[in-house]
């Protein structure tokens, strides 16, 4: 299926099974009505790689024949999807699969999802901005609880990477040393 997507000039699989899952089964649909699984395999290796999300993880069936799976039920601004799953990815490497951590991340996401729908600010483009912002994104905050009852989200912990990752930037590494 990789090397049908490439020669058929599509993205790749990886780069979309967790954030573009739509356009993927898309590509599914089309790989099979091209004849070229005339084994079926591809079923099962759709099913290994629904277990290779992390455990904990909100989880949405897309497109028809195999389940395919993705981790996307909100829809947070790309910059916070960005953050937030970076984050989740240096926790999961450094604690294994915490269901705290994989929690939060879910809880940060509904949030920037909430942000996107109310048409407010992003959380990263706020969370380390001037106080007038950070005010803002307290209240807007506030308001989420109110609409969506009590959701722990860790916005210090989402703070604490942001500075680390701004560090990183000043020293201008190449993007995959980074």
């Amino acid at each position: 299926f990789a090397r049908w997507l490439r020669a058929a000039n599509r993205d790749s699989m990886a780069s979309r099974f967790l954030n573009d899952p739509d356009s993927l089964a898309v590509d599914i649909a089309d790989y099979w009505a091209s004849g070229e699984d005339d084994q079926n395999r591809l079923n099962s290796a759709l099913s290994h790689f629904r277990r290779l999300g992390p455990e904990g993880q909100e989880l949405q069936a897309v497109g028809a024949g195999p389940r395919l799976m993705g981790r996307r039920i909100h829809d947070p601004y790309p910059d916070d999807a960005r953050v937030i799953d970076s984050l989740a990815k240096e926790e999961l490497s450094k604690f294994g699969p915490v269901s705290i951590s994989q929690k939060n991340a879910s809880n940060q996401r509904k949030f920037s999802d909430w942000l996107k729908r109310e048409g407010r600010g992003s959380i990263v483009s706020r969370l380390t901005g001037t106080d007038q912002q950070q005010r803002s994104l307290q209240e807007d905050f506030r308001k989420f609880t109110e609409a969506e009852g009590k959701v722990v989200v860790s916005l210090d912990r989402l703070r604490q990477y942001l500075g680390a990752e701004s560090q990183l930037k000043q020293h201008h590494p190449y993007p995959d040393d980074a």
